[in-house]
């Protein structure tokens, strides 16, 4: 069975109540004994700052695709009459997108939301082939509407509404026996269609020793001077909370003087006033009346541990889950004799009537001063909540919805999209333009796309300008491979963002030029706008600070529409040296990566890089809510499969002849700092003086801060004699320098990978290189490795020269190396086959 479990309950107001409680537990009880059935969980995208929440809440129990987000156009709150008609063309909306999931049943978790939020609930609107099953927790507004309704005419008319759509599901879950009798004696509902599948609550509330560190932290932040007398929950009039305080003032004066009685929980700062001033004129002293305000559940669970006495005087509620929560984690508890409270105390000696204050008064002051009956409350306790799981919940719930019988439900997406156009124009026949353009893009983005799902390939910088850095080689050559191979399943979709607008456009016009061949023919002109649909994946290969910061929130809008998004890290350099960099890269690639902590994960170029990644978030970044995933790739070499740029230069032939003359070794990579090109020209320096007849070929274009060096190049006595200096050549024209070449030599002091050793072994030429970690991974113990200033190089050359000579340096012909291919399909496998290094 497909079912849709509509998870506003978790989003709504709701949320700061046991409804929003209750809605997310149950869900994810169904999800743990889901079998054979398919589950989706449909959340409502006018409450972003939920979205991600409940993602991380229902990690690892559903795949993050099948966790669906509708949008609509808002604000639809019912306290406001001016949204009525945002409202019905919203319920419209969810509707039809309900439809287009093609469920067999949905799950509405909460019905009467939506007065006082942007929630949207609605049955029958349309015409629908699934079933609909909607959660009952109670009807107090109904059964108190000289409370709820009379008082308030706006909202009476709202919650008539959401209960003529009640009525009209198909089967009802309860969450008592209580509330299984409120919907038969005042809507009429078939008992036969109605299940109870009780409550239970979360598992953080546990009996559990409190440290003497975590007792004081409690008593400062919410000013409990000692024992104390609780209540959590609402402040609504059913919550009886006037009528507790009066009790509590009337308790014996040393009583009062022992025990404080605190309020838990987030109650609006108007009730609470109201409150204080009951306890004034009541006579309470004080300091002896607190309120904690909001409060985490891991607060509120050692509040229910430490408190003396846990009371819930309530005249009504559809379960009482703060009650099964006190007694899960020991607490003594009294509570109200009526409606669902009986079933859930399970005690008639903890019941009291909430309506008589001698009663409560009699009770409380029982618990307070009998020992015996105390202990036996917290046993009696402890035994009735073994009687209630969220598993059990669940298994219970999907028997219910097994119980429907049901039909195929089969999506004719033009039929449908007609009949929703048509029932909002006859539901608001004069929108306006710009209204019907907001419903329109809506209703499209609400439409799952057919077809293979796509791999959109971030370029940025090698769509607007190609650095022709090593990144850039990087992007291009994955770029190709990934398009040539695509994953099983998914469309390669290059991709570009600028700082001018949000959002991703397709790279259809780069991809034209670079990639022109007939295999390519499927890729437009047009750089339209991207279309994305959960399961999708984006994938930031390019490295781009500013388009991802001004990116953000875009591509916070795809994670939080079910689409993962990675990032390629290439290294830490600028955090690591930030001396080597224009000042504040180091700030600013700082930051790039707290950008990129906010996403599902990074595949860092070398396992080196990985673990520094980890390291660095380690000390740097706040642990997510949902797990940070970190990988690592090897790049490739093969120059013909990385769409090498072509071309030898005028004095290219005359340079190469040069080369042949005498030894030549072959630095490749920008000019500058890092790189540390000075003590690799000292070590020559050394090395000429000395006598030793060796060519030095610098291949790289001007980068920064080194205008000194390059004054040092550009009048170097051996330039264009046994020093060269190649600011700019192509692919072609490098690969017939390291055939030239008779050694790779690099001083960088820090690397994300070394692509230039992976090329060097795939044109057969040696390695020296400076004993860095990265390199040893890559090159292991096919390179010579040094350590040190120029000198310490020029002995190191010397000595390989000599080695060299006889047949003693290591056979680089033997060195492992991937191609283009091989390096994709490593990136292929970390994402798709989940062969990343670390989750954290």
């Amino acid at each position: 069975m497909k079912i849709v479990i509509d998870l506003q309950g978790a989003q709504s107001e709701s949320r700061h109540r046991g409804i929003g409680r209750y809605s997310i537990s149950l869900t994810k009880a169904i999800l743990r004994h889901k079998g054979a059935h398919q589950i989706i969980v449909a959340l409502n995208g006018m409450f972003p700052e939920t979205i991600e929440p409940i993602r991380t809440a229902l990690d690892g129990l559903i795949a993050q695709e099948d966790i669906r987000v509708w949008f609509a156009p808002g604000p639809v709150k019912a306290c406001a009459e001016n949204n009525h008609g945002n409202s019905q063309i919203a319920e419209l909306i969810r509707e039809d997108f309900m439809i287009g999931l093609q469920p067999e049943v949905v799950l509405i978790t909460s019905m009467f939301d939506g007065f006082g939020d942007d929630a949207v609930t609605s049955i029958g609107r349309l015409s629908v082939k699934y079933k609909t099953v909607a959660i009952l927790y109670d009807l107090i507004p109904l059964v108190q509407s000289e409370i709820y309704l009379e008082s308030n005419p706006a909202y009476e008319k709202f919650y008539k509404t959401k209960l003529e759509y009640l009525k009209r599901a198909d089967a009802w879950l309860t969450i008592s026996d209580s509330s299984s009798r409120e919907a038969v004696e005042h809507l009429q509902l078939d008992q036969n269609k109605i299940t109870n599948i009780s409550g239970a609550c979360d598992p953080v509330f546990v009996n559990t020793e409190i440290s003497d560190s975590v007792l004081k932290s409690l008593q400062k932040r919410f000013e409990i001077a000692g024992k104390f007398v609780l209540y959590s929950g609402g402040a609504d009039a059913r919550k009886n909370l006037n009528r507790l305080i009066s009790v509590y003032s009337q308790l014996p004066k040393e009583l009062v003087k022992e025990y404080q009685l605190v309020i838990a929980g987030k109650i609006p700062e108007a009730n609470i006033q109201a409150l204080r001033l009951h306890a004034k004129s009541c006579g309470v002293p004080d300091g002896r009346l607190v309120f904690t305000g909001g409060i985490s559940d891991t607060d509120l669970c050692h509040l229910y541990n430490l408190c003396h006495i846990y009371v819930f005087p309530s005249l009504h509620e559809g379960f009482g889950l703060p009650v099964l929560e006190a007694m899960s984690c020991g607490a003594p508890v009294i509570a109200s004799n009526t409606s669902s409270l009986p079933e859930v105390v399970g005690d008639a000696d903890a019941l009291f009537d909430p309506t008589s204050e001698q009663d409560i008064l009699s009770k409380l002051t029982r618990v307070l001063t009998d020992k015996t009956f105390r202990e036996k409350l917290i046993d009696q306790g402890a035994q009735n909540v073994k009687h209630y799981s969220w598993d059990a919940c669940g298994k219970r719930a999907l028997q219910a919805l097994n119980n429907i019988e049901t039909q195929q439900n089969v999506d004719d997406y033009a039929d449908r999209q007609v009949r929703l156009v048509e029932a909002i124009a006859e539901l608001k026949p004069n929108l306006t333009g710009d209204e019907l353009m907001r419903c329109a893009s809506m209703i499209a983005l609400n439409q799952p796309r057919p077809g293979l799902k796509k791999l959109f390939v971030d370029i940025s910088e090698l769509v607007t300008k190609d650095a022709a850095t090593g990144v850039q080689r990087v992007t291009r050559s994955i770029l190709f491979q990934l398009i040539q191979n695509p994953p099983a399943g998914y469309l390669v979709e290059p991709v570009y963002g600028t700082t001018a607008e949000i959002g991703y456009r397709r790279a259809n016009r780069f991809l034209e030029k670079y990639f022109n061949d007939d295999g390519m023919k499927m890729f437009s002109v047009a750089d339209d706008v991207i279309e994305s649909s959960p399961g999708d994946i984006f994938l930031g290969l390019d490295l781009q600070h500013q388009v991802t910061r001004y990116q953000l929130p875009y591509l916070n809008g795809l994670r939080s529409r079910g689409l993962a998004v990675y990032f390629v890290v290439y290294d830490l350099l600028p955090i690591q040296f930030p001396h080597f960099w224009p000042s504040g890269l180091g700030t600013v690639h700082a930051d790039w990566l707290r950008i990129l902590a906010k996403f599902d994960g990074s595949i860092c170029i070398s396992k080196a890089v990985a673990n520094e990644l980890i390291e660095w978030r380690t000390e740097n970044v706040q642990k997510l809510s949902r797990p940070y995933k970190i990988g690592w790739f090897h790049l490739g070499a093969d120059i013909d499969n990385s769409v090498p740029s072509v071309g030898v230069p005028e004095n290219g032939l005359a340079v190469l002849a040069k080369l042949s003359t005498r030894p030549t070794f072959l630095s490749v990579g920008t000019i500058e700092p890092r790189k540390a090109h000075q003590i690799t020209l000292d070590a020559f320096e050394i090395l000429w003086s000395q006598g030793v007849d060796v060519n030095l070929v610098l291949v790289g274009k001007q980068g920064w801060l080194v205008d000194e060096f390059v004054s040092r190049l550009e009048s170097h006595p051996e330039k264009e004699r046994r020093l060269f200096w190649l600011k700019g050549v192509s692919d072609e024209y490098l690969a017939k320098i390291y055939e030239s070449a008779t050694c790779l030599i690099t001083s960088s002091v820090g690397e994300g990978f070394g692509l230039p050793l992976i090329e060097a072994a795939q044109h057969s030429k040696p390695i020296i290189a400076r004993d860095l970690p990265v390199f040893k991974e890559v090159a292991g113990d096919y390179a010579t490795y040094f350590n040190g200033d120029g000198q310490a190089l020029a002995v190191a050359v010397q000595s390989w020269l000599q080695a060299n000579h006889s047949g003693r340096i290591p056979d680089i012909s033997k060195m492992p190396w991937l191609t283009w291919e091989q390096s994709a399909n490593q990136l292929k496998k970390v994402i798709f086959e989940n062969n990343w290094m670390t989750q954290i």
